[in-house]
């Protein structure tokens, strides 16, 4: 929950400035710019580079526990 991070301050903010290289609880995520994604088209045609890719997503969503605490109910 979010008041986790308020309660629990002491412990996560040097985890995650550790983390996160610097990044404080006063700092704000830099607005994303991808540019014109369709012009990346396929960057490994040949198959010679890419051999797996994964992507991670991960949110937590107020009135619901931290992931590892959530339950089927």
């Amino acid at each position: 929950d979010a008041e986790a991070y308020t309660v629990f301050s002491d412990l996560f903010d040097p985890i995650i400035e550790d983390y996160h290289k610097g990044f404080t609880r006063n700092d704000k995520h830099p607005p994303k710019n991808w540019g014109d994604v369709s012009v990346f088209g396929n960057l490994d045609p040949a198959g010679e580079y890419v051999v797996s890719t994964r992507v991670r997503c991960g949110r937590s969503l107020e009135g619901y526990p931290f992931n590892p605490c959530l339950t089927e109910e």
